[in-house]
C-alpha cells in the first residue's frame, strides 16, 4: 500500500513538472479557399466551388520537441453544368509530434508524423437524390518543416504525405439507395475499412505560412490539399486555400 501510495505521487508530481516545463499555445484559424471534386461514379465529372475551413490548434512545447492537436471541420460547394456537389470534411483527430533535428541561426527544421483520422462527406444532389459517398482516411503521415527567421519575422514551409492507413469508399452506386440519416455518416464511414500505403490512396498537403511579428498574434498561410483514391472507383479532391490563424 506505501509502496502504491509513493508510485502515484511520483506520478503526479512528474506530470506537473513536465507540464510546468512545457510552453501552452492555443491558436484559430479560418480558411477559404477554391475547391474541385472529380468522382468517377459521376463519368469523371469535375466539380468546381469554394470550401470554407474551420481549425483549433492546442500545442505542447518541451524543448526540441512539439506535440499539437488540431481538430478540423470544413463545407465546400461546387459546381459543374449547372449541377450541385456538396463536400463535408471532419478531422476530429489530428495529433502531430515534431522535433527540431536542425537549427542554425536564422534557419530550423522540424521533423515528425501526423496521425489523423479524416472524414470527407459528399452529396451530389442533383446525380443521386439522397445518395451519400465518403472517404474515410485513418492514417499515418510523416512531416517536415522548415523555418526561416530574420528581425521579427518568420515563413516556415510545412509538407505532409500519406505514408499508410485504413481507407473506406463506397464500392458501389446503387441508384436506389436512399439514406441520409445521422448514423449514416457514422456507419457508411466505417464500413468495409481497408489497409494499406500507396497502393490504395495518396493524401498530400503542403503550406507556407507567413508570421509579420513573432510576438504578435496575427499569421497567414497559402496552402494546397490533395487527396487521391485509386482502389476500386476514383476520387480525387484538390484544394487551394488562404488561412487567417490568431494565436491567443
Amino acid at each position: 500500500m506505501k509502496n502504491q501510495l509513493f508510485k502515484l505521487i511520483f506520478i503526479v508530481l512528474l506530470f506537473v513538472s513536465i507540464k510546468g516545463l512545457a510552453q501552452n499555445g492555443n491558436e484559430f484559424s479560418i480558411a477559404s479557399g477554391f475547391l474541385q471534386l472529380k468522382e468517377e461514379f459521376n463519368q469523371g465529372m469535375v466539380f468546381d466551388g469554394v470550401q470554407f475551413d474551420f481549425q483549433y490548434k492546442k500545442s505542447w512545447s518541451f524543448s526540441k520537441f512539439e506535440i499539437s492537436y488540431q481538430p478540423e471541420v470544413a463545407i465546400g460547394v461546387s459546381f459543374d453544368r449547372k449541377m450541385t456537389a456538396v463536400n463535408f470534411d471532419l478531422s476530429p483527430v489530428n495529433v502531430t509530434f515534431v522535433a527540431t533535428v536542425f537549427e542554425r541561426n536564422a534557419h530550423e527544421l522540424k521533423v515528425g508524423g501526423n496521425f489523423a483520422t479524416n472524414y470527407n462527406y459528399q452529396a451530389y444532389p442533383d446525380l443521386h437524390s439522397g445518395h451519400l459517398f465518403w472517404f474515410t482516411e485513418i492514417g499515418l503521415s510523416p512531416q517536415i518543416e522548415y523555418s526561416y527567421k530574420w528581425k521579427n519575422q518568420l515563413v516556415n514551409v510545412l509538407f505532409t504525405n500519406s505514408l499508410l492507413g485504413f481507407v473506406s469508399r463506397p464500392e458501389k452506386n446503387d441508384p436506389y439507395f436512399y439514406s441520409l440519416k445521422f448514423v449514416d455518416f457514422i456507419k457508411f464511414a466505417h464500413q468495409d475499412l481497408k489497409f494499406g500505403s500507396f497502393d490504395k490512396y495518396n493524401h498530400t498537403q503542403i503550406s507556407i505560412t507567413y508570421i509579420p511579428n513573432i510576438s504578435g498574434k496575427h499569421s497567414f498561410a497559402l496552402g494546397a490539399d490533395y487527396e487521391d483514391v485509386y482502389f476500386g472507383v476514383r476520387f480525387q479532391k484538390l484544394i487551394y486555400y488562404l488561412r487567417w490563424k490568431f494565436s491567443f
